[in-house]
């Protein structure tokens, strides 16, 4: 039985940018990285890997034998932590995961990645096998942002609790509670919906997210631009990637406009280091070696 419905909750979050990527960053999972533990994340998503590998235990897994296209998928699975003996529901975000110890499925989320426009629907192809009455959970969540405000402009949900045994698609219409165009897009998955329901063992696998529709101002302007940047909050790095310049020049500027950092980019991803500046909201640019601004925005640096 499929289901979508609106809420009006909002999450704080402080991210911004002018002009920025219409699509969610690595939208096939094809990217993994290791989170100090046994345990991977997909590149530019979090989960609750790095709190639950502390018990010896993952519920978040690189799927590389069932996929719906390219290379890998993820693969959520509502697990067991036997030392506590309390069921982990599996769940990744494109935001950073605020996880309860005590309650799993209180967990809130802040940030997500940078958007323009008005998309109408999240697109994606997802697998289920639940146990006994559990559902799935996809949520979509878009923000405005204005200065030191921010609004919620939308937000729907699809939940699902059929074993569908292969991949299927799914749509996830936006339904938009302002005339205002998104800034934010915050993305939360889940195996399991509610407390009542989990049961261990309950796998979902996830592929292929796309936002479809997106119209807004800056929609010609952004497909010129070829810079991205996450995770947005962030704590100690920044993925940055240049697509389109040999070479290019990022700062990050505080409120007063003081230069707090500079980097001479190259083509393609790196890193950035920000682990030394304070916690609270910078000014981004990009710029090209003649000094032209490219690109800028705002980011949240917590700690």
């Amino acid at each position: 039985m499929k289901h979508r419905i609106l809420g009006l909750s909002l999450v704080a979050i402080c991210v911004s940018g002018a002009i920025q990527s219409q699509t969610l960053p690595n939208p096939g999972f094809e990217n993994w990285e290791d989170v100090g533990t046994a345990c991977e994340n997909p590149q530019a998503w979090d989960s609750p890997n790095a709190g639950v590998a502390l018990f010896g235990v993952c519920s978040v897994f690189k799927e590389e034998s069932s996929v719906y296209a390219g290379s890998a998928s993820a693969k959520l699975v509502t697990t067991l932590i036997p030392l506590v003996n309390l069921k982990a529901p599996s769940a990744i975000s494109n935001g950073i995961l605020i996880v309860n110890a005590s309650d799993p499925f209180n967990s809130t989320v802040q940030g997500g990645s940078t958007i323009w426009g008005r998309p109408d629907a999240l697109t994606g192809f997802y697998r289920y096998q639940p146990v006994g009455g559990d559902s799935l959970t996809i949520r979509v969540r878009l923000f405005d942002i204005n200065g030191s405000d921010t609004t919620l402009i939308a937000e729907d949900e699809f939940f699902d609790d059929t074993n569908t045994g292969d991949y299927v698609p799914f749509t996830l219409p936006i339904n938009y509670l302002t005339l205002d165009d998104a800034e934010l897009a915050q993305v939360l998955i889940r195996s399991t919906r509610n407390t009542a329901d989990a049961t261990v063992g309950t796998t979902l696998w996830i592929d292929e997210l796309r936002f479809t529709g997106i119209t807004g101002i800056n929609t010609l302007q952004d497909e010129m631009i070829g810079f991205t940047l996450y995770p947005n909050p962030t704590r100690d790095l920044l993925q940055v990637e240049n697509l389109v310049e040999d070479r290019a020049y990022f700062q990050l500027m505080d409120r007063m406009g003081a230069v707090c950092h500079s980097s001479v980019l190259s083509t393609g991803q790196q890193w950035v280091d920000v682990s030394e500046l304070n916690s609270g909201l910078y000014i981004y640019q990009f710029r090209n070696t003649a000094g032209t601004l490219l690109q800028s925005g705002k980011i949240n640096l917590i700690r």
